[in-house]
């Protein structure tokens, strides 16, 4: 089946619902993640992103990923504080997403789980069409990567 572009619908307020459903249950403080995604794009900038935040926000994209329409097909995570645990999390609700093309980690931290997560995202086994991974000023945890 063609993946869509869409507008708001009943996909898109199911993924608010779960999202604000994981915030609830976690008792954390909803960010404003839905007015972040424009036009193909999905830019979550200069937020300290905890994990249980990165489990919500997560949810949220899985959400997304699991319908026949596309949302967003680039993401940028820059400047979100995310350590390799909230990373890989990110990465790992994305991977559902195999229209996402182009990510963007700049000044955040990497680590051995995200940068597996990464490899299985880019292998050929995989259906992404990932054609740009930026990562600047990304902080590596140097007893993480081996």
């Amino acid at each position: 089946m063609v993946k869509q572009r869409t507008d708001k619908g009943e996909v898109e307020e199911t993924a608010m619902r779960r999202y604000f459903d994981s915030c609830n249950r976690n008792k954390i403080a909803a960010l404003p993640i839905f007015s972040k995604i424009h036009d193909g794009k999905c830019s979550i900038i200069g937020y300290y992103i905890t994990k249980a935040q990165a489990i919500a926000i997560g949810e949220m994209l899985e959400a997304l990923a699991n319908s026949n329409k596309i949302f967003f097909d680039e993401i940028n995570l820059d400047y979100n504080g995310l350590k390799d645990e909230e990373f890989y999390l990110f990465l790992k609700a994305l991977q559902k997403n195999t229209a996402l093309r182009k990510i963007t980690y700049v000044n955040n931290e990497i680590g051995r789980k995200s940068i597996d997560q990464i490899n299985i995202m880019l292998s050929g086994e995989n259906r992404h069409q990932i054609q740009e991974l930026r990562l600047a000023s990304v902080k590596a945890n140097p007893l993480d990567i081996k």
